[in-house]
C-alpha cells in the first residue's frame, strides 16, 4: 500500500515552486478554492461527460460534436453574468457565425 514519505512529493515540485515568490506561496486552501475545485470536478466534468453520453445515446456522432462550438457563447453569457464582462461587436459576429454554423450542420441531411 502507498504511504507518504515526507519530503518526496516537494523535491519534485521545487523547480516549480522556485518560481513562485516567497510571498505569494500558500500551504492551505481556501474555501473558495475548494468551492472552485469541486465545481470543476462536479459541475464541468461529471455532468459534461453525463450529457455528452447522454447525448451520444441517442444522436449520431457528428451532430452531437457541432454543439461543442456552442461552448464559447455558453462561457460568454456566463461571463456577462458572473464577471461583467463587456460584449464586442466582434463577439456579437462570432457568436452568429456559431450558431449559424451549428444550425447548418445539424440541418444537413447524411
Amino acid at each position: 500500500m502507498w504511504q507518504r514519505q515526507p519530503g518526496r512529493r516537494s523535491k519534485s515540485l521545487l523547480p516549480v515552486r522556485a518560481t513562485i515568490p516567497a510571498e505569494t506561496r500558500s500551504t492551505t486552501t481556501p474555501a473558495g478554492g475548494w468551492s472552485a475545485i469541486l465545481f470543476l470536478g462536479i459541475c464541468c466534468s461529471a455532468l459534461g461527460y453525463l450529457f455528452w453520453y447522454g447525448a451520444l445515446e441517442r444522436v449520431e456522432v457528428s451532430r452531437v460534436a457541432a454543439f461543442l462550438y456552442v461552448e464559447p457563447l455558453v462561457t460568454l453569457v456566463a461571463a456577462v453574468i458572473v464577471l461583467h464582462e463587456g460584449i464586442t461587436a466582434s463577439t456579437i459576429v462570432g457568436g452568429i457565425v456559431v450558431l449559424l454554423s451549428v444550425f447548418v450542420v445539424q440541418r444537413a441531411r447524411t
